[in-house]
């Protein structure tokens, strides 16, 4: 199996952030709806995320890519308002971000609620969920 973009969704102090690595392009990215790049948040947890990365490339015995040589970018991303959305922001990315795509679509603080309902319904009515009872109750919802 050959990949060119390795996502990582990772959580710190009760944030999520998504962070890639674009071996193609040779750079760590990364995503986050509420800080930016040089921010505290993020000086923390470039190296943290970096360096980790590496260190379980290299003990899984991986071909040497040169990675301590990789860029790191930090796009301006579209912000959040409020707490509780840095999740479906990861989520929304992890499903449309390209990175060397500059006309990639845009996921908005606008797109939140409608992406928790389409979530919400793609999970209720997954293959995978086998709680049929559930799956009825909502297909066949009366008011």
């Amino acid at each position: 199996m050959k990949v060119n973009v390795c996502f990582f969704p990772s959580v710190h102090h009760e944030h999520w952030i998504l962070f890639i690595v674009d071996i193609v392009a040779r750079k760590f990215i990364f995503l986050d709806s509420v800080y930016y790049g040089e921010s505290p948040f993020h000086m923390e947890v470039k190296d943290l995320m970096i360096n980790n990365f590496i260190k379980t490339w290299e003990e899984s015995r991986l071909r040497r890519m040169g990675f301590r040589n990789f860029g790191i970018e930090y796009p301006n991303m579209p912000k959040q308002i409020g707490r509780d959305a840095c999740g479906i922001f990861v989520l929304k990315w992890m499903q449309t971000f390209a990175s060397r795509n500059p006309l990639q679509p845009q996921f908005r603080m606008k797109d939140v609620a409608d992406a928790r309902v389409r979530l919400a319904v793609d999970i209720l009515f997954s293959n995978h969920n086998t709680d049929d009872d559930a799956k009825r109750l909502v297909k066949y919802f009366r008011q």
